[in-house]
């Protein structure tokens, strides 16, 4: 993985690791994911070109909103508390990237986190009751 000295938000702090070629990183007064090239293919471009200051297209998501890409892209490495809470922020959010985007694309990741997380259905985590 990358070394870090430098992110959009200062020099790091502190690295985790997370998964295969993602690393969240934190600064002094802010922090965010960064996500490997080859990673970042696979969260949608539309997405991508949607987040703050359209970072994510070098592969840092910031932490408030754009994390949210991430982990709706890649939930089998994120506690299931952090898949829920992007979960929400991306099916009720009225700003920031989710009201930016297509509520296709949108809609096909919430669907993918539920088969992970609630596999059963019915969940009251449906996103057909979203929005």
């Amino acid at each position: 993985m990358t070394e870090f000295t430098y992110t959009p938000w200062g020099a790091a702090d502190h690295v985790t690791l997370i998964g295969d070629g993602i690393a969240y990183i934190s600064t002094s007064s802010h922090g965010g994911f960064y996500v490997l090239p080859e990673l970042n293919g696979q969260i949608p471009a539309e997405w991508r070109e949607a987040s703050w200051r359209g970072l994510a297209k070098t592969g840092w998501y910031e932490e408030d909103c754009d994390a949210a890409m991430v982990i709706l892209t890649f939930p089998q490495w994120f506690e299931r508390a952090d898949v829920e809470k992007a979960y929400w922020f991306a099916a009720r959010c009225d700003f920031a990237w989710p009201s930016r985007v297509s509520r296709d694309s949108l809609m096909a990741a919430l669907h993918r986190c539920c088969r992970i997380y609630f596999p059963r259905g019915g969940s009251e985590h449906s996103p057909s009751s979203t929005r």
